[in-house]
């Protein structure tokens, strides 16, 4: 457990120091769903909070209503983000998370 929690806060810590992405296949194979969701939690709290124009604050504030109404939980988004993406190939060989 504590190896989990070790890795989860390196990914938050470095990801977006150095704008490192994972690729769908690298974060679909990390060891844990609470690593992914770790990772899914970072790319939205980077979403909602940074915003270069109005139109990416209203965005942001448009995400964060929906996730917080529905009361989604960071390993219930990581797991929707799965689902969704593995029907879409496309989606795939795109970086999780990248603008």
């Amino acid at each position: 457990m504590i190896r989990i929690i070790l890795v989860a806060a390196l990914l938050t810590i470095t990801a977006p120091a150095n704008a490192v992405y994972f690729t769908y296949s690298q974060w679909e194979a990390l060891p844990a769903a609470q690593i992914r969701a770790a990772y899914m939690a970072d790319f939205y709290d980077a979403l909602i909070s940074i915003a270069s124009d109005d139109q990416d604050a209203k965005a942001g504030t448009r995400y964060h209503s929906c996730i917080s109404k529905s009361k989604m939980t960071n390993v219930q988004l990581a797991d929707n983000v799965r689902a969704f993406a593995s029907t879409r190939p496309r989606l795939q060989t795109a970086a999780v998370g990248e603008p």
